[in-house]
């Protein structure tokens, strides 16, 4: 045991040096080898403290004294790299360094020329320290993990509001989707952020905001498949009845818009002369499965079959079997789908802004930001925002959750 504490004291600063050395090094021409070692020695000190974690219960003969200020900090920089990453580590490296000096020279002996073993005349076992140190270090074991699922699921949602430029937000309460405005030169462009599955209200909200007509346009959302590619439509409709909710395509918002989608083609193929007050006009914007790469057309076949699942152990099986199909072709997808899309998209707001005073546009949240910064570059200026609640959390302990998630460091002001 003292040989085993006292490698992990050592291992410990070593750590920290080698941690400065490597974060120094990257800012100039870093090397592999400090990488390899830095990776190498603070992969051995978080074995080493995990194994004398547990220890400590099992034997009096681990002083506490020594061990739980390290240990702490060891937690402490597993949450911190899991908020922050690399960001702030420097000084944090520093002071693991220090500490471990630290300790090295307050339990030096120096007539022993070592760290001083004064637990050894200690039994090596009593039911005291193993119930009581089991309680200790299980309460500072749960209270980390916990830490750490906070943080890791502060840092997806992070990921999920900063990939949709914060058109989608997650607060206690529940999921809220954003309507930003922008207006340029007399036109209005507003962005609409979607969702395939929601409650019905939010459906209903936003067909009774859509405006009335005034030269307005709306630009749908919906991938054609004049060829049969996808042998038949994606359709949520299961999906949302697994969770209690509305699939977009059986909603209020998809009835208005289709029947407005047929009478705005009916009239142009009539060729019918324009109404005084013309109607709230509707176009298809989107692209045909055509223009896909045919592993794109294999991810959305597999997709489709997914979500039609009739319960999530099938959804589960269906996934498992297309895992090959969902990993590979991944860049392709996300060309196709985002890139590609808006890209056609943006065409269409453009040729739509020649007839027509305001341009609707309401497409999945994950098209947002770059469609934003497109139109932003053609001089419009965001002049109103609107949220719209998509989900309510029922679930008083997913409630609780979120509302610690709201109070750790690095959370975003909503």
């Amino acid at each position: 045991m003292h040989r085993l504490t006292t490698a992990f004291l050592y291992a410990f600063i070593a750590d920290g040096l080698l941690s400065m050395a490597d974060l120094l090094g990257r800012r100039g021409a870093p090397g592999q080898m400090p990488n390899f070692f830095a990776a190498v020695v603070s992969f051995a000190v978080l074995i080493l403290g995990l194994v004398l974690f547990f220890g400590m219960i099992l034997t009096p003969r681990l002083s506490k004294r020594l061990l739980l200020p390290p240990l702490g900090f060891l937690g402490f920089c597993l949450l911190w790299g899991l908020l922050y990453g690399q960001r702030g580590m420097l000084p944090i490296s520093a002071a693991e360094a220090l500490l471990g000096l630290g300790l090295v020279a307050g339990f030096w002996n120096a007539q022993g020329g070592g760290i001083q073993d004064f637990t050894s005349s200690r039994p090596r076992f009593t039911l005291r320290n193993f119930f009581g140190t089991g309680l200790l270090n299980g309460f500072l074991g749960v209270a980390l993990v916990g830490l750490l699922i906070l943080g890791t699921a502060q840092k997806l949602r992070g990921k999920l509001e900063d990939s949709t430029g914060r058109y989608v937000t997650i607060q206690p309460g529940g999921i809220l989707l954003e309507e930003r405005r922008f207006q340029h030169d007399g036109k209005e462009i507003r962005l609409i952020s979607m969702i395939h599955v929601a409650k019905n209200g939010f459906y209903d909200e936003i067909a009774r905001a859509l405006p009335a007509g005034s030269k307005a346009v709306v630009l749908l959302e919906g991938i054609s498949d004049r060829n049969g590619y996808l042998r038949g439509k994606l359709d949520y409709s299961n999906a949302a009845h697994l969770l209690g909710f509305t699939s977009q395509q059986q909603s209020t918002f998809t009835e208005k818009a289709v029947k407005g989608l047929a009478a705005s083609r009916e009239a142009e193929e009539k060729n019918v002369p324009a109404p005084a007050v013309p109607p709230l006009e509707y176009r298809s914007a989107d692209v045909d499965t055509a223009e896909f790469h045919s592993t794109t057309v294999q991810w959305i076949q597999a997709f489709g079959n997914v979500i039609q699942s009739a319960n999530f152990q099938e959804a589960l099986a269906k996934y498992s079997q297309s895992r090959q199909t969902f990993a590979q072709g991944t860049e392709s997808v996300c060309t196709d789908l985002l890139d590609k899309r808006n890209e056609h998209l943006l065409g269409e707001i453009r040729k739509a802004l020649d007839a027509h005073t305001m341009v609707v546009v309401p497409w999945g949240a994950r098209h947002m930001p770059a469609l934003q910064k497109e139109i932003e570059s053609w001089g419009f200026v965001e002049t109103e925002r609107v949220r719209r609640e998509a989900v309510r959390f029922e679930n008083k302990t997913l409630v609780g959750f979120l509302a610690c998630m709201e109070r750790m460091p690095g959370s975003a002001a909503p």
